[in-house]
């Protein structure tokens, strides 16, 4: 685990981290724009705006950068720390009813991200509870998903799961 994940872990809290199969990754001016920058493989990224395959950024630089040179990650996936990656799904959660970014961040986690397991679970979970208590949002977030993507998500979602640990 990097030492930025490991802070993360420690922290308690989901990230957006580029995590393209190149050693930098580009930052473009608009969607498929012009490359104004680009950014190591492990950089946080803040995310304004979730649009299609794009993110739009404002940290640590500002402008677009595709969904799929990113990941996020709410701390680790190994056993040991399950209780850390489950704390931090839950704060996401608690605020994704009703704040489009935290919602954003929890799809963009269970859709593009690390999670598996118990932690997909809860992730997903947390979706559902979403999709109940502010239908508006949820929409809002699962329509930025690429097709295939949405009616994977929205399949899945019907399904139901098991109680965490």
């Amino acid at each position: 685990m990097t030492a930025l994940l490991l802070v993360l872990t420690l922290a308690g809290r989901c990230a957006t981290v580029v995590a393209g199969a190149h050693p930098a990754t580009a930052v473009h001016s608009a969607p498929n724009g012009a490359t104004v920058q680009t950014l190591p493989r492990g950089s946080e990224v803040r995310v304004d705006e979730h649009r299609g395959d794009w993110l739009h950024i404002s940290a640590p630089a500002q402008g677009w950068i595709a969904v799929s040179a990113t990941t996020v990650y709410c701390g680790s996936n190994d056993l040991a720390n399950i209780h850390t990656v489950l704390d931090a799904i839950d704060k996401v959660g608690g605020r994704a009813r009703s704040d489009r970014l935290a919602a954003d961040t929890l799809m963009r986690y269970w859709v593009f991200g690390a999670a598996d397991g118990y932690a997909g679970e809860t992730a997903k979970d947390e979706l559902a509870a979403v999709m109940v208590a502010n239908p508006t949002l949820f929409t809002a977030v699962v329509d930025q998903l690429p097709p295939a993507k949405r009616q994977e998500a929205l399949r899945t979602l019907r399904q139901p799961t098991n109680p965490r640990p």
